[in-house]
């Protein structure tokens, strides 16, 4: 589950403008997840799709 983008939490009122950074033009997008009691975060490039 992802918990951060751009080192923000994610929540239900920031949920929507979060999502929009990964279809922006900034790359890369820093992500953090937790998988159980493991959190980790990355950084994801982003390519442009047209």
């Amino acid at each position: 589950m992802i918990i951060q983008i751009n080192h923000q939490a994610l929540t239900a009122s920031n949920f929507d403008e979060l999502r929009q950074l990964l279809s922006s033009a900034k790359q890369p997008v820093t992500l953090c997840w937790q998988a159980g009691e493991l959190q980790q975060c990355g950084n994801l490039k982003l390519f442009n799709r047209f």
